[in-house]
């Protein structure tokens, strides 16, 4: 049996959670393949940038994706944020100045950029 290969990755909107909220947070609306699934991305203050998939009644992920699939999902949705200008004033503030150090790793480890 051969292992099903993802062909696209993509974020098709961003849209920001509504009021005020202790971690800033964004909801990406994905295509994975044939599914669509909605990524939350939330900026932590102690670990920076946060990307979690839906979660069952049990707060178990309700998808399960390998690793190398998981950092394709995150790198992402990590750019649909910081693209989309209301998001990442959102989560950073005006011109991207709350992109700290930590962050800045953040998305250098998975390949995504600020730019």
């Amino acid at each position: 049996m051969t292992k099903p290969v993802v062909q696209t990755i993509r974020a098709l909107s961003v849209r920001v959670l509504p009021g005020k909220r202790r971690n800033p947070t964004a909801i990406v609306r994905m295509r994975i393949g044939p599914l669509i699934v909605s990524v939350a991305v939330a900026r932590l203050r102690k670990s920076g940038l946060n990307a979690r998939l839906p979660v069952n009644d049990d707060g178990r992920p309700a998808i399960e994706a390998r690793p190398e699939v998981w950092t394709a999902i995150q790198k992402a949705a990590f750019e649909a944020v910081i693209r989309d200008p209301v998001a990442s004033e959102h989560l950073f503030g005006p011109e991207l100045r709350h992109l700290d150090r930590s962050v800045e790793g953040q998305l250098q480890e998975i390949g995504a950029s600020p730019s």
